[in-house]
């Protein structure tokens, strides 16, 4: 068997520092012939409701069995074995039916027997040997290689059994490149459908070792494969910095189904530059935080690193999620994990229902002149009559007591943290005072999420020391009673004052005064101002210009008044 050396130059640059390129908890993967999560990482659909945009049915069985932290850790389908040179101690930790997956539950759905597992075809050569593609996202020296090929018996309707497979190949890389280009032998005349397992095993304490599985179809063409060239070493350089944990304590506790999980990083202005979201499922339940932390990495090209230095590289620690830590290139940088509780409607604090402007200073109830003046009951005429006139009780009461406005005074902030965008940091139920107003922090509010009515992040709660003035009703004083002649009169005509029975003209309800004015991309609109865009009015969360109402979506600055 002929033995090749494989080195290593990989060195990334992020501004002026060094950076390595060495992704956490992504380590390698069978490229040609791609292992299954590669072919269902590429081909996409994954993250679409249930996986229903998934196009092949191999891939959705694989979803439906264990969900997309299959797909999303490609590079991580890996099993930590401190005996991995004995092959018994290998077996017991990935046991039968679950080789594919490298024994982990959470990507068991690569075990899963079916027709429709994307196959490639190998060509084997006139020596009897195949080319194997392998990418090293985090090469790890020293280490050695096992290939191994399902036997001719093997039943693909059948999970794979390690007594279905045959050791093929077996080699030592004392470095290994990013890329590596393999040339194996297989048995002579064997063609037709397959499945190639690779096993990828670093020699550390820990024992980690990688295992992939690519199905194929073997066809002789006779040509000579020969081995790529032998490049020259150059160590990675490490240059990143801790910023603080990934995880607040109990926070995956207090995940729920549907909750959403959000991570945001911002630069030493401010200003967000990544907003990565991922919804809490049945599957992910117990995993998400390794998931948004392969999200993280892809959406910051593996600048940002969650885990921690695991021998010569970063890694991220499954069994202890808590333990993991947030790197970055420098300390310039400040990040935001929020849990997003599920809403199970969509009413979002309609604002009216906060503040209830209208009622405030309605003009018309504050003088409801019909009323103060009811020119039936100032003629005292009828009253002077005999006892049958002089019980108007039902009446009195009814006219007199008058809805007077509700007067809230102006708020006092009292013991509220003054809020200030970019400084001030609260906890859920905490109290803040921004522009006059009284806020209570609620699905843990980042540093710059400005308090508003209208945001995810704060309720508007009255200030301490205001409170609602209802004045005591006026009460007409009962007039005194005359004692009534022995002279018979009939008060059948002054008896029924009907007219004065009638206080319709009480309730008056005043049109709300919605929008200040049509919006224009010229004006500085400020929190709370209200603008009219298609005949929809709109509220701004914070300070804006030039941004149009009903084109920021749910996380911009303007959010619709419903």
């Amino acid at each position: 068997m002929k033995r090749f050396t494989l080195k290593l130059i990989t060195v990334a640059m992020f501004g002026s520092a060094a950076i390595s390129s060495l992704p956490v908890s992504a380590h390698g993967y069978l490229s040609s012939p791609a292992a299954r999560q590669v072919s269902c990482y590429d081909d996409g659909g994954y993250w679409s409701t249930n996986g229903v945009d998934i196009p092949n049915a191999a891939c959705k069985a694989a979803y439906d069995e264990s969900g997309t932290t299959q797909f999303i850790q490609k590079n991580e389908i890996a099993k930590l074995v401190a005996d991995y040179n004995n092959m018994d101690a290998v077996k017991l930790a990935i046991p039968d039916g679950q080789i594919c997956s490298a024994g982990d539950s959470s990507k068991s759905g690569l075990n899963v027997a079916h027709a429709d597992w994307k196959k490639a075809t190998v060509q084997v050569s006139a020596g009897n040997t195949i080319a194997i593609e392998h990418i090293a996202t985090a090469p790890h020296n020293p280490s050695f290689r096992q290939f191994y090929l399902t036997k001719e018996s093997y039943d693909p309707s059948m999970p794979i059994n390690w007594d279905d497979l045959e050791l093929i190949h077996f080699d030592d890389y004392s470095v290994m490149a990013k890329t590596n280009t393999f040339v194996i032998p297989v048995p002579a005349g064997r063609t037709g459908d397959a499945v190639l397992v690779s096993r990828w095993q670093r020699y550390d304490v820990a024992g980690e070792g990688f295992y992939n599985c690519a199905d194929i179809t073997l066809v002789s063409n006779g040509t000579p494969i020969e081995p790529t060239p032998t490049p020259e070493p150059t160590d990675p350089i490490v240059s990143l910095v801790e910023l603080g944990s990934f995880l607040e304590t109990g926070l995956i506790t207090n995940s729920e189904i549907d909750d959403t999980v959000r991570f945001r990083i911002f630069d030493a202005t401010g200003v967000e530059t990544t907003d990565v979201s991922l919804q809490v499922t049945m599957q992910n339940q117990d995993s998400w935080p390794g998931d948004l932390a392969d999200m993280v990495m892809l959406d910051t090209d593996n600048t940002w690193v969650i885990g921690n230095w695991h021998g010569d590289h970063y890694m991220y620690d499954w069994n202890n999620h808590y333990a993991n830590k947030v790197f970055a290139p420098t300390t310039d940088f400040a990040y935001q994990l929020s849990l997003v509780k599920f809403v199970p409607t969509p009413v979002i604090t309609p604002t009216p229902a906060v503040t209830p402007t209208p009622i405030i200073t309605p003009t018309p109830v504050i003088t409801p002149t019909p009323i103060i003046t009811p020119t039936p009951i100032i003629t005292p005429t009828p009253i002077i009559t005999p006892t049958p006139i002089i019980t108007p009780t039902p009446v009195i009461p009814t006219l007199i007591i008058i809805p007077t406005p509700v007067v809230t005074p102006p708020p006092g902030t009292g013991s509220a943290i003054i809020f200030v965008p970019g400084k001030t940091k609260v906890s859920n139920g905490e109290l803040v005072a921004y522009n006059g107003a009284c806020f209570e922090a609620q699905n843990n509010p980042g540093l710059w999420e400005t308090p508003s009515a209208a945001s995810w992040f704060w309720n508007e709660v009255p200030c301490e020391g205001g409170s609602v003035v209802t004045p005591t009703p006026a009460v007409l004083p009962t007039p005194p009673v005359a004692t009534p002649t022995p002279v018979v009169v009939t008060p059948t005509p002054v008896a029924t004052p009907t007219p004065v029975a009638t206080p319709t003209p009480v309730v008056v309800t005043p049109t709300p005064v919605v929008g200040d004015s049509t919006w224009n991309a010229e004006t500085v609109y400020n929190t709370g101002d209200t603008v009219i865009v298609n005949g929809i009015t709109y509220t701004a969360g914070w300070w804006t210009k030039g941004q149009e109402p009903g084109t920021t979506g749910q996380w911009g600055g303007w959010k619709e008044v419903k």
